[in-house]
């Protein structure tokens, strides 16, 4: 993405900014006039002005940027409204690789912000306006303090009809990468992780100029559902602003394929994110078409007739700009070691009853299932969904009494001991289970399940370890958890609350246990965690339908009608099952006598739906 380091945002008369930027050299063109004054600028009194075109002052001498902020200068219409945009020096190429590296301490630009929405309501200069630029005497400085003599002040109108907007370069829009080995924050990127995450690069691959990640060798996470640190963010960056109507989004895309599949359309989400002439238009493209192709790669693609602000359109695609890579993640020691886990993860649901009803029902999105039935070899191979705790017949939460009746440990009992194999405590809230308790997890909820918390730790955040101190029980929930593959070690850190299970455990007798209970769901009644009252009744049902050509879901081509038995997806051939969702029913009344005074409804505050693939 173009660096933005040196500018300053004109939010309310140019009041807020950035921090300010240093030039390389003060003094490129010889001696410097002794008098700080405005030289020049290519706005002229009564000129009529383009909506987005940035207005360029050059001052004789090199200009402390940190003064030219508040009350330096102002842009107001004839209502008194001030203008909208962004102050920065000047950036220069100096070495003729196409990326600015130096900025030009005599000339500011002031640039009004370009249009984000698709009505144009957020440009920085309103159309059929008249301007004036006043720049304040004592305002703006030179490095050695001296300000201007006097005001300047310019009126200036803006175009009322089209074209409103300045056309920077000739030509559709194109997008831009960054030289081979520069090392500039400018360009196309993959951010890895989200918003927050790594950037990465792209660059011109030297042998098939298509647009490789650099360093090569860099590759995408899966985007898993249970892992945002896996998922990628384009920010595709154009050499010119483009036209902000819905439509013209649409003509950016990512695309996918497995090793061997041809790319396809993936969904995605588009936001155009900067449209200055300066910047060029920045559009930032999250995938939001499930897991991503394992050993395959994803591509950001300008189709035919994505438009620039003066309608010069494209006449073809370009998908070979930016093309990265998808990891192939293995476990190592478990068998087969290229299968994933993965699991919707709702938290909170909130699926309860409004006011005076006694039922309600909630039901989620569509969930993509995208390359999760291929593997990193490209052949279609089944995805099992596990789902525990509810009667198969008829969705409904299994319960003792007024309590949700947990599922069988998924780990345990075992003893907690003062070390390896035995489960242990490492500090008074983490707890570290060896190799020999994770064996016996094998055989407790069966082979082909047995191993998706150890393939993706993360599953196991929201479930609970049971302690028993040798006089009571009690749950401790998992906040995070870790699995050292090579050493066979899972590490669990747990809740505090009301004390340490270190604490709990050391008050009771020399005889420890724990276990792992999974977690699907958490069912909270009048703040009470777990407790579903005798006349309540909660059930979850599961749909899957396949997809529409354009990789929608296709409502009318059921593959599982609703059932609380999520076992009957794996029984569909893998490829036809392409998108899936859930549903939460409520009933606090099930006798039909009425709800008492006082009587409070269930809550659901948690849903997972693991997968395995």
């Amino acid at each position: 993405m173009r660096s933005l380091s040196s500018s300053k945002v004109l939010i309310v008369a140019l009041a807020a900014c950035f921090a300010a930027c240093s030039s390389d050299d003060d003094d490129a063109g010889g001696a410097l006039p002794q008098t700080f004054a405005l030289e020049s600028t290519n706005v002229m009194p009564g000129a009529v002005w383009a909506l987005n075109r940035p207005i360029e002052l050059v001052f004789t001498r090199p200009v402390d940027f940190s003064t030219a902020g508040p009350g330096s200068f102002v842009v107001l219409d004839d209502l008194g409204v001030p203008a909208m945009g962004t102050v920065r020096l000047a950036r220069e190429d100096t070495d003729g690789d196409g990326v600015p590296d130096s900025v030009d301490e005599r000339r500011l630009l002031l640039e009004p912000h370009g249009p984000l929405r698709p009505d144009l309501s957020d440009v920085g200069l309103r159309p059929g306006r008249t301007y004036t630029l006043t720049l304040v005497a004592n305002g703006i400085a030179d490095h050695d303090g001296q300000t201007l003599a006097d005001d300047v002040s310019i009126e200036f109108a803006t175009r009322s009809a089209p074209p409103l907007f300045f056309d920077p370069v000739e030509g559709p829009p194109t997008a831009v990468r960054r030289p081979v080995g520069s090392q500039a924050e400018w360009g196309t990127l993959v951010r890895l992780g989200g918003d927050g995450g790594t950037p990465v690069y792209f660059e011109e691959d030297p042998t098939t100029g298509a647009g490789q990640l650099s360093p090569p060798g860099a590759a995408l996470g899966l985007d898993l559902y249970s892992d945002p640190g896996t998922t990628p963010v384009f920010f595709v960056v154009l050499d010119q602003p483009i036209s902000p109507a819905t439509a013209n989004l649409g003509a950016v895309w990512l695309a996918a394929n497995s090793p061997g599949q041809s790319p396809r359309v993936w969904r995605t989400d588009v936001a155009l994110v900067a449209n200055d002439v300066t910047s060029g238009a920045v559009l930032r493209l999250q995938p939001d078409g499930g897991p991503l192709p394992r050993g395959g790669q994803v591509r950001a693609v300008l189709g035919p007739g994505l438009m620039d602000l003066a309608g010069e359109q494209r006449a073809s695609a370009d998908d070979a700009f930016a093309v990265a890579p998808v990891e192939a993640p293995e476990t190592p020691g478990l068998v087969p070691a290229g299968v994933v886990a993965d699991a919707v993860v709702e938290r909170p649901a909130r699926a309860q009853t409004d006011g005076d009803a006694t039922t309600a029902e909630v039901t989620s999105r569509w969930y993509a299932l995208g390359a999760a039935d291929r593997d990193a070899t490209g052949a279609l191979v089944p995805v099992r969904f596990r789902f525990r705790g509810v009667d198969p017949s008829d969705g409904r939460v299994l319960t003792s009494g007024a309590s949700v009746l947990p599922p069988q440990p998924a780990l345990g009992p075992f003893a907690i001991g003062a070390g390896s194999p035995e489960a242990h405590v490492v500090a008074p809230d983490t707890l570290v289970v060896g190799a020999a308790d994770l064996v016996t997890w094998l055989f407790t909820i069966g082979p082909a399940d047995a191993d998706i918390y150890l393939r993706s730790p993360a599953l196991l955040v929201g479930a609970d370890v049971e302690c028993s101190n040798g006089l009571e029980t009690r749950l401790f929930r998992i906040l995070g958890a870790d699995y050292d593959a090579v050493g066979q070690v899972l590490t669990l850190s747990l809740s505090s609350e009301p004390e340490s299970p270190a604490d709990f455990l050391a008050a009771g007798t020399s005889v420890t246990t724990g276990a792992i209970r999974e977690r699907f769901f958490r069912i909270v009644t009048a703040g009470v965690p777990d407790e579903l009252p005798p006349d309540a009744l909660v059930t979850f049902h599961f749909q899957a339908v396949g997809a529409t050509p354009d990789d929608e879901p296709d409502e009318s081509d059921v593959i599982v009608d609703w059932t609380p038995d999520v076992s009957q997806f794996q029984g569909m051939p893998p490829g036809t099952l392409r998108f899936f969702r859930w549903r939460i029913g409520v009933d606090c009344d099930v006798s039909g006598d009425g709800l008492t005074p006082g009587e409070s409804a269930p809550v659901i505050e948690s849903l997972q739906l693991p997968f395995r693939f």
